[in-house]
């Protein structure tokens, strides 16, 4: 699948996309609270190797829209996908003291 180099995309529903208009801000969430039960413990892991007491992040891609992207983030009925600019978003993460680093699964 082809990466773009332009931007970042994040699939989530109406609902958060109107709150982050709103705001003018976006939410980093807690890891517990995700779906995936092997994303939540291995970022449990991460947190604790690492001595954190609150971990929080934003699942982002920048590759092309998949069906697993509309299933697994967004709500069926109202599913949005948000397009940011790469380098502003990564400019002001690095402003905000937020990091933002590419993830790597890897496999079995």
């Amino acid at each position: 699948m082809i990466e773009s180099k332009g931007v970042f995309r994040r699939y989530t529903d109406l609902a958060s996309l109107l709150h982050m208009l709103r705001r003018d801000a976006i939410t980093l969430l807690r890891p517990d609270t995700w779906d995936d039960r092997n994303d939540r413990l291995l970022m449990e892991a991460y947190a604790e190797r690492m001595g954190m007491e609150t971990l929080l992040a934003l699942c982002l891609t920048s590759r092309g829209e998949t069906y697993h992207h509309w299933k697994i983030f967004t709500d069926r009925n109202n599913g949005v996908c948000v397009h940011f600019r790469r380098q502003e978003l990564k400019r002001d993460m690095h402003a905000a003291n937020v990091r933002l680093e590419k993830v790597r699964y890897l496999a079995p």
